[in-house]
């Protein structure tokens, strides 16, 4: 895999890992329309240059040089959407009785179990503690006027959250709904936000990729002038140290410089003593 190849695969997995499942694709890439779900992202590599001089070392062994140097390249980068993606969850209760036993909450396939404590409100408090610690959500809240446990994802993650109220002892029945939903712009707006992690900036740099943002992130709905497709934009710099192969020096071999060589040839035919003169 070439250095470039790198690159594209280092841009890819930050976008993917800053959010979550939403569908990316290069620009340029062979994908059908069927395949491509709203919202999905968009990625382009453009206006690539060189950063100063690249070094070419000595050719080993076998004739293969090694070309180093930096690049710089602007990185496009539109999200289309023609609908909205939700995000939060919301766990309701019906204002139930809650005496005893134990709640289990699966988010993203983590079960969270918590067992009854003092009273009913207290203990869907732990619970929403205990929830907010998981690393796919960024803030949980328990609200007791409205029974309500609001969960947060933690940079576009899309949270999958399931009950299990087998263990309940009371009347306490539970729904979870998916709602607060964010556009296309605040969906590049985390993108932007992810670069503060310390995990995104080590996942780039074992490519050596270095990914600055350039331009605010725009809604550029309106310059499309079609307003049932929802789409924002921004712009990155990535620079990275790229390093290409190059196989056409060939082998070279040692050899001697002499100044003069004598060939005698078979003095029975009368040829003459040859002086083949191999002075570069």
């Amino acid at each position: 895999m070439n250095t470039y190849s790198l690159v594209q695969k280092a841009i890819y997995d930050w976008v993917i890992l800053a959010l979550g499942s939403i569908s990316c694709v290069w620009e340029d890439q062979d994908v059908k329309e069927s395949e491509i779900s709203f919202p999905y992202i968009s990625l382009k590599l453009a206006n690539l240059n060189q950063i100063g001089r690249d070094y070419k070392s000595r050719a080993d062994v076998y004739g293969v040089a090694k070309i180093t140097g930096n690049r710089e390249s602007l990185l496009l980068v539109n999200c289309f959407g023609s609908k909205k993606a939700a995000i939060i969850k919301t766990i309701t209760d019906n204002a139930g009785t809650y005496t005893s036993g134990s709640i289990k909450v699966i988010v993203n396939g983590t079960t969270v179990t918590q067992t009854y404590s003092t009273d009913k409100n207290s203990t869907l408090t732990l619970l929403a503690a205990a929830i907010a610690n998981l690393s796919s959500v960024k803030t949980c809240v328990y609200s007791s006027s409205l029974h309500t446990i609001t969960i947060t994802p933690e940079y576009g993650t899309v949270l999958e959250v399931s009950l299990d109220l087998a263990l309940v002892v009371g009347t306490m029945t539970m729904t979870v709904a998916t709602s607060g939903q964010i556009s296309p712009t605040e969906i590049l707006s985390m993108l932007v936000a992810s670069l503060s992690i310390e995990s995104v900036r080590l996942a780039n740099s074992v490519a050596n990729v270095v990914i600055i943002e350039n331009d605010p992130v725009k809604d550029i709905s309106a310059i499309l002038d079609d307003k049932s497709e929802r789409r924002a934009q921004v712009a990155f710099i990535v620079r990275w140290a790229n390093e290409i192969v190059d196989s056409t020096v060939g082998i070279i071999e040692s050899v001697e410089i002499i100044e003069s060589v004598r060939i005698t040839r078979n003095s029975t035919n009368h040829d003459k003593d040859l002086v083949i003169d191999s002075t570069p």
